[in-house]
């Protein structure tokens, strides 16, 4: 059920991504599932934004995005915007806390909500294996919810890192689309 639980959240932010492109940036759809998909298949295969940022460069390319905006606000959505990991992040925390028995109120929801914020900007772009304590400890630490059982749920976050990735890349072409859109930059987004 953990599995489930935290892959459901990411799933509902990779799923906003495709409205974030439709409604932000003004994408067609088809358009850009056939930009996202090479994205997305590094993104499953390596788990990792990183890796996957020369495939979300050229998706972005044929929706149209010109390289200067592609080559700029790429890399910066890789290193510093990682939109699943709040959400993600804290339903580690929260089913940490009910399965310890821990009561939380809203004020340590929400100092959690903060933290989960502030980490997500300092944390690395690589598979979860890797960063999946350092992301998640301090959530925990500062809501007062035990860390030992993240060493145990780390040997089952393959699948919810694999959402996080997807979703992530995902949301990073859409939110390159409409930073594009919203600096009325359309001449960049015209197919050559």
């Amino acid at each position: 059920h953990y599995v489930l639980i935290v892959t459901l959240i990411g799933t509902v932010i990779f799923l906003s991504a495709y409205l974030v492109a439709i409604f932000g940036a003004r994408f067609r759809f088809i358009d850009f599932i056939r930009a996202a998909i090479p994205a997305q298949a590094v993104a499953i295969s390596t788990q990792s934004s990183l890796a996957s940022l020369p495939t979300m460069v050229e998706g972005a390319k044929q929706l149209g995005v010109g390289a200067r905006t592609t080559d700029i606000v790429l890399p910066i959505a890789v290193a510093i915007f990682r939109a699943t990991s709040p959400a993600m992040n804290i339903a580690v925390a929260l089913y940490v806390a009910h399965i310890m028995g821990v009561d939380l109120g809203p004020q340590e929801i929400a100092i959690g909500v903060v933290v989960a914020a502030i980490t997500t900007l300092g944390s690395v772009s690589l598979p979860g294996s890797i960063s999946f304590i350092v992301s998640i400890a301090p959530i925990c630490l500062a809501m007062g919810v035990p860390i030992e059982p993240l060493g145990l749920l780390i040997a089952i976050e393959t699948f919810p890192d694999i959402m996080r990735t997807l979703g992530n890349v995902t949301m990073d072409i859409a939110v390159t689309g409409t930073v594009v859109r919203a600096e009325g930059d359309v001449a960049s987004r015209e197919k050559a």
